[in-house]
């Protein structure tokens, strides 16, 4: 459902782990936060589909989340059954 104003899909990453994923899409505010192992990263989107603050970017395409912080990245892809 694009067209929610926050709508919260549930990813999983490469070990297996799960992430909750959260769209916030309104006039005020466009980001997206991941919560994952009792942590929450969110960013404000910077353009399309791309979303950063600091030393972290967050790429959202199709069914697919790449997180980039430094060295470190994150591929989340969205849960079967969503």
């Amino acid at each position: 459902n694009e067209n929610a104003k926050e709508y919260t899909e549930r990813y999983v990453a490469e070990d297996g782990s799960s992430a909750l994923v959260t769209f916030k899409n309104t006039d005020e505010e466009k980001t997206i936060s991941i919560r994952s192992n009792n942590k929450t990263i969110s960013a404000p989107q910077k353009e399309a589909g791309v979303y950063g603050n600091f030393d972290i970017t967050i790429e959202a395409k199709n069914d697919s989340i790449t997180i980039t912080q430094e060295n470190n990245v994150i591929l989340l892809k969205k849960a079967r059954g969503q």
